[in-house]
């Protein structure tokens, strides 16, 4: 690999972070988790990715902002399909959203360009016996001063079928949450994990635009793969996805933010996260020896 132009490792707290300083741009890439916690066009005031003022950067711990990557499963591991559920030993004692956004991942490839960095990450699953040298997840990074993209590969390693839930938990930036909006998944069905019915999560249809007024927890089905506008106060945003036909969009509100770590309690009013997805009916089947790439693209709209 050769000598780094724009990418340095330094420290943040006490994780390793990747802060790149290229002429069109600003990122900062964790280690740890493989997460994205800034990106800034330097024509830009704003950063692109809300990040927690209270984030703590210490080993074994989430940051909390950014780009967090959920995987090889997403949410609590009794909440999924029993057919991720059988690739975790203690279901009772697996934390949320797998384990990979504690674990350290490596630098395998850095392209450096006069408008573009790309720079790929790669985890061994190392976690426990059932995973150890069955699965690994790599994490391909494309920067540009008027897009970034992330594209998650999980790759399968063994002879068996693999089934893996994951998601790129993107926290968007607003100046106001009650005059933010989400066009693009209109008509689309969703579970809501805050109502249940039968003893299951409500099954519900989105009319018009998505708004918040409330704690909001979704997860929403697309028939096929749509770009979704997010409209705040002081701009539009446009995500693309592709691997990918479920979506998450959240938001903690009043009662939630008090008991959520690294996060204010008014910290509500100015983030929601928009996830794209592979969760429920959209989870991924991986044959033996073969691979799936979920890819995320953020831009101005």
């Amino acid at each position: 690999m050769p000598t780094p132009v724009f990418c340095q490792q330094v420290k943040r707290g006490q994780l390793d972070c990747l802060a790149i300083r290229h002429p069109l741009f600003q990122t900062d890439i964790l280690l740890q988790g493989a997460q994205l916690i800034y990106f800034r066009p330097t024509d830009d005031p704003q950063p692109w990715l809300w990040l927690s003022r209270q984030a703590e950067y210490i080993p074994g711990q989430a940051v909390r902002g950014g780009i967090p990557v959920c995987w090889p499963w997403f949410g609590q591991a009794d909440k999924n399909p029993a057919e991720v559920q059988q690739h975790i030993n203690d279901i009772s004692s697996a934390g949320a959203h797998g384990f990979a956004r504690q674990q350290i991942w490596q630098l395998k490839q850095l392209q450096e360009k006069c408008d573009q960095v790309r720079l790929t990450l790669e985890l061994e699953s190392q976690h426990s016996e059932q995973w150890r040298g069955h699965a690994r997840a790599s994490l391909c990074f494309t920067l540009r001063r008027e897009r970034l993209e992330v594209a998650l590969t999980s790759h399968n390693l063994s002879d068996k079928t693999l089934h893996i839930s994951q998601a790129l938990h993107s926290y968007i930036p607003t100046g106001d949450i009650r005059n933010s909006y989400i066009r693009g998944l209109e008509q689309c069905a969703y579970r809501d994990a805050l109502q249940l019915q039968d003893g299951d999560w409500r099954l519900c249809r989105q009319r018009g635009a998505v708004r918040f007024a409330a704690e909001t927890d979704r997860i929403y089905f697309l028939p096929q793969a749509r770009p979704v506008r997010l409209q705040t106060p002081a701009r539009q945003w446009l995500l693309s996805s592709h691997g990918s036909r479920s979506c998450v969009v959240w938001n903690p509100w009043i009662d939630k933010s008090r008991r959520l770590s690294q996060f204010a309690d008014d910290d509500y009013q100015r983030m929601l996260c928009i996830e794209t997805a592979n969760v429920m009916d959209d989870i991924i089947c991986l044959p033996a020896g073969r691979q799936h790439t979920t890819t995320l693209t953020l831009q101005r709209g």
